[in-house]
């Protein structure tokens, strides 16, 4: 058998316990229970045949998408889901034998990246009180980290940074690249975003799969200073994001109220 780079046999890979599970309702991947707007379906039915046999173009969606947000859409890249983003972070700026920062528990993708990279992980642990471990981490980055993960809200324990909090820590560590999780600011209206933008080493990541209820399409948003954007753009492939993911967001994107309502009854409930 031909093996793998040292790290990657080492590795366990993630695996998202989805299979078997569609006639239930998987709370724990907080899908839509509404789905996406009849616009987004009737955006996807329009596509005539030669879409298929084309290659995506992307022109006005990351546009749309930093229309909504209130951001220069030079600060905007997309990519094939959150997740994409998150490996393109790890392509880029995750060096072998560097650290990287985070908490335990919190999104089980950002580990297998680092240990792909050869990274040193250093995880912070949540006490028992399931509260934030802000003062542990801010020490932490005294050491000058590569990379630094905040799930905000955290995933699983629901933990909420102020936006001004996190842009005080990026500030305090000039030479580690922060990253934010915030696969659930439409839920949470707190963002790191505008202000984090005047930095150079704050990305911020966005998602339509929640709020949009598009979560099969894998569309997602990194979002930060231009210089970033650019060399995450470097390791990401030309075509990564299908055409169908396209026409979805910019449909969802056009139909602000269905995402309104949708969010509103999820805050409800």
């Amino acid at each position: 058998m031909i093996k793998a780079r040292p790290e990657v046999e080492a590795m366990t890979p993630y695996v998202a316990p989805l299979e078997g599970r569609r006639d239930l309702l998987r709370l724990d991947f907080n899908e839509s229970t509404v789905g996406p707007s009849p616009a987004v379906v009737d955006a996807i039915r329009r596509l005539p045949p030669d879409a298929y046999s084309t290659y995506p173009e992307y022109a006005g969606l990351n546009e749309a998408y930093a229309s909504s947000i209130g951001v220069p859409a030079s600060h905007i890249e997309v990519f094939n889901g959150v997740d994409a983003a998150i490996r393109a972070i790890f392509d880029a700026y995750g060096e072998r034998g560097s650290v990287f920062l985070t908490t335990t528990p919190t999104f089980g993708y950002y580990a297998p990246c680092a240990q792909q990279q050869g990274m040193v992980i250093d995880e912070i642990p949540y006490p028992k009180d399931l509260s934030f471990p802000l003062e542990a981490l801010a020490r932490r980055l005294e050491a000058r980290p590569r990379l630094c993960f905040i799930c905000n809200p955290n995933n699983p324990t629901g933990t909420l940074l102020a936006p001004q909090t996190i842009v005080a820590l990026a500030r305090s560590a000039p030479d580690t690249l922060m990253v934010v999780d915030e696969l659930y600011v439409a839920f949470t209206g707190q963002t790191v975003l505008p202000g984090a933008l005047e930095l150079p080493n704050v990305v911020a990541l966005q998602s339509l799969s929640k709020a949009a209820g598009i979560a099969a399409l894998r569309l997602g948003f990194g979002i930060g200073h231009p210089s970033i954007v650019e060399r995450l753009r470097r390791v990401t492939g030309p075509y990564d994001v299908n055409m169908f993911a396209v026409s979805a967001g910019k449909a969802a994107l056009a139909d602000e109220g269905h995402m309104k309502q949708d969010v509103a009854q999820v805050v409800e409930g």
